[in-house]
């Protein structure tokens, strides 16, 4: 379908302990003096994975003796190396136990670990320096394909989760017996609240509270918190991107830096690009040194929506790179006196008998 062949359980749990085709680079979290740890040890980057192999075709011949997700008769398979090789199965009019096969490590370095950056709750935006969120990721020399693919997860667990949801008691033994009934996970408690109470303080679904406790009165006041269980321990987001990584020219030294440099955006003006920008650079401030390389990349589309405002032909992304004039009115914290460019300007840095567009 329209997610590939998305696992949904590899989807919404990190480390999974199943080996993946995936090599970690980075993790954020906003608990990282306590989970960086573990995250790093957890990773198949430095630890050996392995899977319980069923013999060839186990699962299409239970389903043929009628076993299924839908009738209560589901197959349960191993996840572990001990109950996996105590594990005996009927298959073929015979028993026999599988097998557990380890794929190894990815034999490189652990990922980072870092706290999460801040920003805007539900908000895909600025930090605190005014630019987007971002890492700065070192492309390893001894990766060179045409098809690679990066990919982004973002996992939220909610506050009413103890221990951020690392609680191994937090699990489907707390699950509602039936729709709109209260789970067995603990928030009055948190309000300083008994487990019971009469003031609807439980984890279900729309759940309606009572906020003031008003004795002999008639006042009545109850809200309804509009509360999705399934959204409380979840991946809001899993993207792929696939990219290229190329050679080092053999004339750029080895040990000199190359930096990317990406034209972003779309086209349109704030309203019809949100929630995407009008066309900008990723980074917004690139600082060099002397002997570095800029690699330049740009991105566009021929698909835009046909009133999305622009010059050229419409629907088209077009990007160019041009200076910008001398500055008019100094702006605090943009280089000072080392920076050219005017930010308010529309016309172009006028050049003669030059061809050193980076000036």
């Amino acid at each position: 379908n329209r997610r590939g062949y998305e696992c949904p359980e590899e989807r919404d749990y990190y480390p999974y302990w199943h080996p993946t085709h995936w090599r970690d680079i980075v993790v954020f979290t906003n608990d990282h003096e306590k989970r960086c740890e573990y995250y790093k040890k957890e990773s198949q980057n430095v630890k050996n994975k392995g899977y319980c192999k069923y013999p060839d075709n186990y699962l299409q011949f239970k389903e043929a003796q009628g076993h299924n997700l839908n009738n209560g008769n589901e197959v349960r398979m191993k996840n572990n190396k001990e109950e996996c090789e105590n594990h005996w199965v009927e298959h073929g009019g015979e028993m026999v136990k599988p097998v557990w096969v380890e794929k190894g490590t990815w034999n490189m370095d652990a990922p980072d670990c870092l706290p999460s950056p801040w920003s805007r709750d539900n908000h895909h935006g600025n930090n605190m320096d005014g630019f987007m969120n971002s890492y700065n990721w070192t492309v390893p020399d001894d990766i060179v394909h045409k098809n690679c693919v990066l990919r982004l997860r973002y996992n939220i667990t909610a506050g009413e989760l103890p221990d951020g949801g690392f609680d191994p008691a937090i699990n489907a033994s707390l699950n509602a017996e039936k729709d709109d009934a209260p789970t067995g996970l603990d928030v009055a408690t948190m309000h300083g609240l008994p487990k019971d109470n009469d003031r609807g303080y439980y984890f279900q679904q729309d759940a309606v509270v009572k906020v003031f406790d008003i004795p002999n009165s008639d006042v009545k006041l109850d809200l309804e918190v509009t509360l999705n269980t399934n959204q409380y321990g979840r991946t809001f987001e899993d993207r792929t991107h696939v990219f290229e990584i190329r050679k080092r020219p053999d004339d750029i030294p080895k040990d000199a830096k190359i930096h990317n440099l990406n034209v972003r955006g779309k086209r349109g003006n704030i309203v019809q690009t949100y929630p995407g920008v009008e066309y900008d650079y990723q980074p917004n401030r690139l600082e060099v040194d002397q002997g570095d390389y800029i690699h330049i990349q740009w991105t566009g589309a021929d698909s835009n929506p046909g009133n999305n405002a622009g010059q050229g032909r419409a629907r088209t992304d077009r990007n160019n790179i041009v200076p910008l004039r001398e500055i008019t009115y100094p702006k605090e914290g943009a280089w000072e006196d080392e920076a050219h460019g005017c930010f308010a300007c529309n016309y172009p840095e006028v050049f003669t008998n030059s061809t050193n567009l980076l000036g």
